[in-house]
């Protein structure tokens, strides 16, 4: 029954997403809805046909110190979680190798974390956008017809920076 903790940590923000396959884990994402913390709750299919949860917190601004917003975050997550209900920590975003350095998280690539997302969230989805405050993406989808899973067919970034900050 672990719930899986992901955290983005970007050039402006951090934010963070709850997830589990367990249907254990139900009545705890349903105490989610309303916290002021998420902005939002869902309930979703996995590819094979099994009910997932997933919770995603607002964004917070790292105000010039990602650690200490980081920290707080995490801090928040981990109080609500039972400890033996605690699954893996993996962290993504241009400040992924802060985190796996400052606190020993797996990092996991953007491409790939954008992918599983899709994957999981909008599986008919080809095409994606992803604007964030450093670099933008295109990425293009195509599903593999032997696994059934998705993959990255092309794409593209800006130069960093060129996305707007």
């Amino acid at each position: 029954m672990p719930i899986h903790i992901g955290i983005d940590l970007g050039s402006i923000s951090v934010k963070a997403a709850l997830f589990s396959t367990e249907s254990a884990d139900a009545a705890f994402f349903d105490s989610l809805e309303g916290n002021e913390l998420f902005q939002s709750v869902r309930r979703l299919q996995n590819l094979s046909g099994g009910a997932c949860r997933l919770a995603v917190t607002r964004y917070n601004r790292i105000a010039g110190n990602p650690m200490k917003q980081t920290r707080a975050l995490l801090k928040e997550l981990v109080g609500l979680i039972e400890r033996s209900a605690l699954g893996e920590v993996c962290a993504t975003g241009s400040g992924s190798t802060l985190l796996k350095y400052e606190l020993g998280v797996r990092q996991q690539n953007e491409f790939s974390a954008l992918t599983k997302a899709v994957e999981l969230l909008h599986p008919g989805v080809r095409t994606l956008f992803e604007m964030g405050g450093e670099n933008s993406k295109y990425l293009l989808f195509e599903r593999d017809e032997t696994s059934g899973r998705l993959g990255i067919a092309d794409y593209q970034t800006n130069g960093d920076c060129a996305a707007g900050t």
